[in-house]
């Protein structure tokens, strides 16, 4: 193998194609895949290769484990008009899964792996790979079917296979869904929901689709013992899918209105029945997204709805969200005192198929559609498609689910907290330094901390937002209120927005206890840092003697050892400017009036001499060295409670290293933030502030929108009180849980058993319709029946 003079191949695996003669070698030592010409045998020649490359970690050396080469599919390349095919390869390094094109025999050199198509509506898998809940052992294709033998049709002898599911009503011969029994081009119309049982007598009709494999598909075996589907050619997916698919009907970005095929009988494409019924029954599993079956998308486990049979597998909501105070007690006054979570409105034609009253039958009647969803045959309430969703006495609590990709979606209980504390893996210890004689302060983690020497911080990947992230976030926002004619939030003295939009260091550490020997340390530090005299210029208790007033001035201010760190707001400072390494931090302003500081009430000051006092007496009240947390400061914050945390595509610009939003349009549904949108003024007082109140969609600035929900956070409607920006109180916190998470379908090796399984490799027997997985350890060789997707007979020892 050619491959330069420094190289070293390793070939271990390889596949050969049944339509040309070239051979694909894996080498697990350089990162390619070998294209090897073999048209003599004699003398096999390397004409191309595939690399092997990871996006997600450009830098990493890809080895390269077992392949596996697709069927030809039905679907073609519009270029060469060859069938579609794919490669599969493990990479061994982190057990994942490289989809190539392998449509031309022959590649451009160093073809990468393929990217999933729209990767941003699932930016939990990487881009360019398929990742599964354990490391990849083997993989291999599989192609089967259920043979058609027509009912009306006596004597069939062979049956017909590769039919394509063809839910459009063209190939029937009327509204009562009768299927011409001499037009093996109509044949496709038997695949169909409504004629299950004449496929599938033993089966359940709809239940069945799931496990109805027709088509080519790939499996993985994982080194827990997991056999994974993985959909590549699915001949049911046009029967897969919302009912109906016309422009008054859509649920998601992918699931666009199909050309209407009615007023042309001849026109009997699967993908053209934006109406896929007869007068009585549904010839489509009626399923929430679309589409169900993708190409090289893991297979789901369920239908993709909320079924009477097998329960609800579409994102839902088990209860509305609770509002709940810092102190965990309920909160009363939602949508009236209080601020409230409400979904984000339709765009004008889409459906939101949570709010019919009968799930699998979304049209009830199965009636005219002409007319948009809200009309007399629609049960969506005061959620229909284009209505705005507004804050009234009889308005829920809700969000709005995504309907785009269902492998986004997981079980998952959230909070959404206001300025509420960002979430860390361990506490965040960081030292206190400056660089300008504490006008600002330094905080680094395990770095010098004035200098601008290394941290190992990495702040960005915490999901920080300074001040001059928050001014963007923040003026942007003021720019849509006055575009949607909404009240702009201004504290009296005015105090715009873009002035408390900043996260904020909040100060956790107890003080050094009264006895400690710190409060009479004397001494100048050399490096001018916390500690000795240099701490306590200034205040009048510069004398080491002077060691229990320096305790007792902490004190007052930062409170007794004990207490709870968030009711003394003289802890929380805002980060002025963040980047990976360290963090610079000015002070709070309010105003002096009788109620002292309040998170309501309080502004950003950057760095500035007037600093001075507040930070050195920080630095030196807490030795220099402090636990802290991070607050979303003016902001609602989104956490997923297991395992999600929070969503951010916050990064270090790769010449300054401070911490921007990535642009990236991968990870561009990375959201976890909100502000408070008002609708109460002076004038209208609890009224919406317009006679048309604005219909905030999920795309807004307004809305907080990730992969799964979106929402907007409408304000209370209490008028502020002087010198304060909202009445909302820090902590106040939704609580809500979503279910119907995308669960793949998988069959245990084990027989759900504690078996130890070590998969080594498995291959498609043909012949007998079964895949055959080599066990290893302890089963020896497993064989699972393609029908039923159970084990075909006892393992083989």
């Amino acid at each position: 193998l050619a491959v330069g003079p420094l190289l070293d191949p390793n070939p271990t695996f390889m596949v050969v194609r049944d339509d040309a003669p070239v051979l694909y070698v894996a080498d697990n030592q350089v990162p390619l895949i070998h294209v090897i010409d073999v048209s003599n045998p004699a003398a096999p020649v390397e004409v191309s290769s595939y690399v092997a490359t990871s996006q997600v970690q450009p830098t990493r050396l890809v080895q390269v484990g077992a392949l596996a080469l697709s069927p030809p599919t039905h679907m073609f390349d519009p270029v060469t008009g060859r069938a579609i095919r794919y490669l599969y390869a493990i990479d061994t390094n982190d057990g994942t899964l490289m989809v190539f094109d392998a449509t031309n025999p022959i590649p451009p050199p160093f073809t990468p792996p393929l990217e999933r198509p729209h990767s941003e509506l699932n930016p939990f898998s990487a881009v360019d790979r398929l990742s599964f809940s354990a490391p990849v052992a083997a993989v291999a294709f599989v192609q089967h079917d259920w043979p058609l033998f027509p009912p009306n049709i006596p004597n069939t002898i062979a049956g017909y296979t590769g039919l394509i599911c063809n839910p459009n009503p063209n190939t029937r011969t009327d509204t009562t869904g009768t299927i011409s029994s001499n037009d093996p081009s109509r044949f496709g119309a038997y695949y169909a929901t409504d004629q299950a049982g004449v496929i599938e007598p033993q089966g359940t009709g709809t239940e069945s689709f799931p496990g109805r494999l027709r088509g080519t598909f790939g499996f993985v075996t994982l080194s827990n013992g997991n056999l994974v589907a993985i959909d590549v050619d699915d001949w049911d997916a046009p029967c897969r899918r919302p009912d109906p698919m016309d422009p008054f009907h859509q649920v998601g970005l992918l699931a666009l209105p199909q050309q209407d095929a009615t007023g042309d009988p001849s026109d009997i494409d699967p993908y053209h029945a934006p109406s896929a019924h007869g007068s009585s029954v549904a010839y489509t599993t009626q399923e929430t997204f679309f589409p169900v079956s993708a190409p090289n998308r893991m297979r789901s486990n369920y239908l993709l709805r909320n079924d009477p049979t097998s329960g609800d597998h579409e994102p839902y909501m088990p209860g509305p969200p609770q509002l709940l105070s810092s102190a965990g007690a309920p909160v009363a006054g939602i949508g009236q005192s209080q601020s409230i979570l409400l979904p984000t409105a339709l765009p004008a034609g889409w459906v939101d198929p949570a709010y019919y009253a009968t799930p699998t039958d979304p049209n009830d009647s199965y009636g005219s559609l002409s007319t948009p969803l809200g009309s007399a045959d629609a049960e969506a309430l005061s959620l229909e498609a284009g209505s705005p969703l507004f804050p009234a006495a009889t308005t829920s609590a809700a969000v709005r689910m995504s309907l785009d990709d269902p492998t986004a979606h997981e079980d998952q209980d959230w909070t959404v907290t206001y300025e509420g504390a960002l979430p860390q893996v361990s506490p965040l210890v960081v030292n206190m330094g400056t660089t300008d004689g504490y006008q600002s302060m330094v905080l680094t983690v395990g770095g010098p901390a004035p200098d601008g020497g290394p941290s190992n911080a990495q702040f960005c990947a915490m999901g920080i937002e300074d001040w001059s992230q928050g001014q963007i976030r923040a003026n942007a926002a003021l720019a849509e209120m006055t575009r949607l004619g909404l009240p702009i939030p201004v504290a009296v003295p005015p105090a715009p927005l873009p002035q408390w939009t900043a996260d904020y260091v909040e100060i956790v550490d107890d003080l050094k206890t009264q006895d400690d020997p710190y409060w009479a340390v004397g001494g100048t530090p050399p490096d001018g840092g916390p500690g000795g005299y240099a701490c306590w210029d200034g205040t009048g208790l510069e004398a080491p003697e002077q060691a229990a007033d320096r305790y007792n001035l902490c004190q007052q201010t930062y409170g007794p050892l004990g207490e709870n760190a968030d009711s003394y707001l003289s802890r929380d400072f805002p980060i002025a400017e963040a980047s990976d390494g360290s963090l610079v931090i000015g002070r709070f302003g309010y105003p002096g009036n009788s109620q002292g500081e309040q998170t309501n009430n309080r502004t950003v000051v950057g760095p500035d001499p007037s600093n001075v006092l507040f930070l050195k007496e920080a630095a030196c009240c807490f030795h220099g060295q402090a636990g802290v947390k991070i607050r979303t400061g003016g902001e609602w914050v989104t956490l997923g409670q297991n395992g999600l945390g929070l969503l951010h595509h916050v990064v270090p610009d790769p010449s300054t290293g401070r911490c921007v939003q990535s642009t990236a349009p991968h990870d561009q549904l990375l959201n976890a933030r909100a502000f408070e949108v008002p609708f109460f003024d002076e004038t209208n007082g609890c009224a919406p502030p317009a006679t048309t109140p604005p219909s905030i969609e999920r795309t807004d600035i307004l809305a907080m929108r990730n992969p799964m929900f979106s929402y907007v956070m409408w304000s209370g409607c209490t008028p502020f009180e002087m010198f304060q920006h909202t009445s909302t109180a820090r902590d106040l916190n939704w609580h809500f849980s979503l279910r119907g998470g995308f669960q793949p379908l998988t069959i245990q090796l084990g027989g759900g058993t504690l078996l130890p399984i070590v998969p080594q490799a498995m291959a498609f027997a043909p012949a007998f319709e079964q895949l055959a997985i080599v066990d290893g350890s302890y089963q020896g060789l497993i064989l699972i029946d393609l029908s039923s997707l159970t084990f075909a007979h006892t393992p083989y020892f």
